[in-house]
Formats: structure tokens, sequence, C-alpha cells
């Protein structure tokens, strides 16, 4: 019995990792149906397809990414100007 009940919560936990790897929900789901939207546009024929000019939102993860960009590449000017100086 006790063997029984290990197998069938271990069935549990696998059917529910596969319905939360579903994609009808999660963001891999909303690209799937914008590329199939786009792929369906571009393969029409004569149809003047327009691309969309898509800009990222400019929010508080952007904006520090930028920042550790920058610093990453001062410093590594910085080894460089170093590196030339020996």
């Amino acid at each position: 019995m006790k063997k029984l009940c290990i197998i069938a919560f271990i069935l549990f936990i696998f059917i529910l990792g596969l319905k939360m790897g579903e994609t009808s929900h999660s963001p891999n789901g909303i690209l799937e149906n914008e590329k199939d939207k786009f792929e369906t546009e571009i393969t029409t024929p004569n149809n003047g397809y327009i691309p969309k000019a898509l800009q990222p939102e400019e929010n508080v993860v952007n904006k520090t990414a930028h920042k550790i960009d920058r610093m990453i590449d001062q410093v590594v000017e910085k080894m460089k100007s170093i590196l030339k100086k020996l």
C-alpha cells in the first residue's frame, strides 16, 4: 500500500509538472501565437506586410541593466589603458 501511494504521488507530481509546462497561458504560448500570426502574414502573397517597430518598455530592470553595462564598459576600458601602459 505504501508503494502504491508513493507511485501515485510521483505520478501526481509528474502530471502537475506537465500542466505547469503548458504553453497556453505562459509567455512561451504568447510568443508561439505571435510567431504563428507573423508567419501567416509574411507567407500570404501580395499582402503588403509592414513590420512593427517594437521597443521594450523602459523600466527599473532595463535602467539597472544599462547602468551595469556602462560600469562593465568603464572597467574594461580602464583595464585596457592599464595594460597599454605596461
